[in-house]
């Protein structure tokens, strides 16, 4: 049921855009009333992260060249800093950019450093991102 919910938020987050996707709407589209979708989505603000962590999940990633450690991490950083940007939309406080991406890559770090699961930094970013977001809008 979720990952109808969320294919149905990603068709209508690519017909209207961020600022009039409505989880009701979305809802509807998924064939659910919106009292299920908030069993499952807290907010506008979870979906957008749970779209962005999904979509992080699944993508394959830059095509990395032959070439230093250096080069392809910097590659890999640009990715994902361009699937961040997608995710927050066009005309977006560029500064916002810089925040839930260095909070991304802070979430990252520390579940390398063995200070939690991914999992777990994972619902851990998707909290922070959602405290970002609403201080943002």
């Amino acid at each position: 049921m979720v990952d109808r919910l969320l294919a149905a938020a990603a068709e209508e987050l690519e017909r209207v855009g961020p600022e009039a996707l409505s989880i009701r709407v979305v809802a509807q589209q998924a064939g659910m009333s919106p009292a299920t979708a908030y069993s499952y989505l807290a907010s506008k603000d979870h979906l957008f992260a749970e779209l962005l962590w999904r979509r992080l999940a699944t993508d394959r990633g830059p095509e990395l060249p032959n070439s230093t450690a250096t080069e392809r991490l910097s590659l890999t950083i640009e990715h994902f800093i361009r699937l961040i940007r997608e995710a927050i939309g066009d005309g977006a406080d560029p500064r916002l950019l810089d925040i839930v991406s260095m909070t991304f890559f802070g979430a990252l770090l520390q579940a390398g450093m063995g200070l939690g699961s991914y999992e777990e930094c994972g619902r851990r970013l998707q909290d922070a991102v959602a405290v970002i977001l609403k201080g943002a809008g």
